[in-house]
């Protein structure tokens, strides 16, 4: 189990990996999970979330950094035995409480193609039992209530419009599909629903003087790599 450690002594813990990876943060005996992956990660993450209470760690809430159906799959297997607050953006809930992921639009033209042509398969394949949030955020929430005041969401719209990423301690962001990391060098999405929304958000993100960056696809990214695409999609988009 992949484990990040702040200054303050908060773990930030990868569950589940794949094409989807899940993740935990842990505060002395509470823990929160971020996502839940696919339906092929549900026996790996339910065993890392008993790992995790085996220690005598509870979980404190279940944080969705947007609905689609690979980070929200498993929320009922989650939610069955775990009665605890499901938190979203608000732009991306009514996705979540259909079932439904929202829409996807492919960056470079071979994507764009290939989603439109595949759209409507995609959204019947992509389609999960609904559920009800508790809590939609709006732009920005600390989640002091929880006993995680070292935590914020921060909305970091683009991928969808209801993308927001997990801020801990200022140091480690966990960005969901806001960037990826399977191109080494590289954290450009092959889907966003705007492509502005999205470059903007990263300004958001390294805002936050976060040093590590941890997307739901791909390795995790250093701040030198996400300071160099920002440059780089920033002049694109003025030319």
């Amino acid at each position: 189990m992949k484990k990040w450690i702040t200054k303050s002594g908060l773990e930030i813990l990868r569950l589940a990996g794949g094409m989807s990876k899940v993740f935990a943060i842990k505060k002395e005996n509470r823990f929160l999970l971020i996502d839940t992956g696919r339906k092929s990660s549900r026996r790996a993450l339910l065993h890392g979330i008993n790992r995790i209470e085996d220690s005598g760690c509870s979980l404190a809430a279940l944080i969705l950094t947007h609905a689609h159906y690979d980070h929200t799959a498993n929320i009922a297997a989650i939610l069955a035995n775990h009665k605890v607050p499901v938190i979203i953006n608000q732009r991306d809930a009514v996705y979540l409480e259909s079932g439904r992921s929202a829409s996807i639009r492919g960056t470079v033209p071979v994507i764009r193609f290939l989603v439109k042509r595949l759209e409507k398969g995609f959204q019947l394949l992509a389609q999960y039992q609904p559920v009800k949030s508790n809590l939609q955020v709006d732009d920005e929430l600390t989640l002091e209530t929880l006993g995680f005041e070292e935590v914020d969401l921060l909305y970091t719209p683009g991928h969808t419009m209801g993308s927001q990423s997990i801020i801990v301690d200022h140091e480690v962001a966990l960005v969901g599909d806001t960037m990826f990391g399977i191109v080494p060098r590289s954290i450009f999405p092959p889907f966003a629903q705007d492509v502005d929304l999205l470059v903007n958000s990263w300004s958001c993100l390294l805002k936050t003087g976060c040093s590590v960056f941890l997307p739901s696809h791909g390795s995790s990214n250093a701040r030198e790599v996400v300071e160099k695409e920002y440059r780089k999609y920033q002049i694109r988009r003025v030319l």
